[in-house]
């Protein structure tokens, strides 16, 4: 058993189906001198979504988990039910090209950024129209909602980041801008501070209240694609095309690591709940699966991607939604998909053998 264990413990990507139902439910993973055996685990799942037909650039969950929304280069916001995979609404507009969208707190609307220059602002049960704005006169490239939900921040082509009133539509505030194009924002957990990466090469971090830069991060090479807050807000990840991504001290603006994965373009990256873990998304159709404390790569999955442009985590680790899938079956249509772990969660079972399971 344990040299059958060891062949399967050697392959980067194992499938649950190849395991015997007999050795399904106990993982076994190497120490220093053998094998030990980890707890009891039930068989996770890789859960496709499929309806659109181009790339599709945003991903993410509703704050209660039960929905998804993703936003397509083929013109349409499309919203999913999480567990059966069912298409709840389809929202499209004229010009095409969404780059991201996301749910407000309650979950009942929808906030979009599209290359026509326009926020918009949809009700997510009815599918209706509420409200637009090219206020940036550019492409929309991220948004986000605060937590409270009043408020909406939006990041575009070569412009500022506006904060609006999210009843409204009223752009009450234009902050200042970096030199050059701004690709990703977000919303601090606390909904205190904002974050933005853009092609400056910077990391900045905003005061909500007085609009006012609290810190510059300059330590990346390249333009910066993504940021995100860890789960407690005390962490912030930005991923870049300089092939690195640096996790910094919102409180003390100090990087505290920094994981190079060579020259590839990254495009995303975020924390696993309990913060040991970084996922890495990127253009070379990869998830790799990094150590924090050890900044080691544990494991880069590849064929089952394209370009990893988005990705978000359940709160309590147990789902990673992932776009965009790449399967040879789908000829005309683009997927992103869920890989569930159910028992072994990010924060409590390494990834990289949770993986083998999938």
């Amino acid at each position: 058993m344990l040299r059958a264990a060891r062949r399967r413990m050697s392959c980067p990507f194992l499938r649950a189906t190849e395991l015997s139902e007999a050795h399904r439910k106990v993982l076994l993973f190497p120490i220093a001198g053998g094998f030990v055996t980890s707890q009891h685990i039930a068989e996770p799942t890789r859960k496709l979504f499929v309806g659109h037909t181009y790339w599709i650039f945003s991903v993410s969950f509703s704050q209660d988990e039960k929905k998804i929304v993703s936003a397509s280069h083929d013109g349409t916001i499309r919203i999913w039910d999480a567990e059966t995979g069912s298409i709840l609404c389809c929202l499209k507009t004229e010009e095409g090209f969404i780059y991201s969208a996301a749910f407000s707190p309650d979950g009942k609307r929808v906030v979009s950024g599209s290359r026509d220059h326009f926020v918009s602002l949809w009700d997510a049960e009815k599918g209706t129209h509420l409200w637009n704005s090219d206020e940036h006169g550019a492409r929309v490239y991220g948004v986000a909602f605060s937590p409270d939900g009043k408020q909406i921040v939006s990041v575009a082509r070569d412009a500022p980041p506006i904060l609006w009133d999210a009843e409204t539509g009223d752009p009450f505030r234009h902050l200042e801008g970096h030199g050059g194009s701004i690709h990703s924002v977000a919303f601090s957990p606390d909904g205190t501070t904002i974050a933005t990466g853009a092609n400056d090469t910077e990391v900045r971090l905003y005061d909500v209240f007085s609009g006012a830069v609290i810190r510059h991060l300059r330590q990346h090479k390249k333009p910066v694609r993504s940021v995100a807050f860890s789960q407690d807000g005390s962490d912030i990840l930005s991923a870049s095309e300089d092939g690195t991504v640096r996790i910094w001290d919102v409180k003390t603006g100090t990087e505290t690591a920094c994981l190079v994965k060579s020259e590839n373009y990254l495009m995303t990256a975020i924390l696993s709940p309990d913060k040991k873990w970084v996922l890495v998304g990127s253009l070379d159709h990869s998830l790799s699966i990094w150590d924090r404390q050890t900044k080691e790569n544990r494991r880069n999955i590849t064929g089952y991607f394209t370009e990893v442009r988005s990705m978000a985590l359940s709160s309590d680790g147990r789902k990673l939604l992932i776009s965009t899938h790449n399967d040879p079956d789908l000829k005309d249509t683009f997927a992103f998909s869920i890989l569930d772990f159910r028992g072994p969660n990010l924060g409590t079972l390494p990834p990289e053998e949770a993986l083998l399971y999938i």
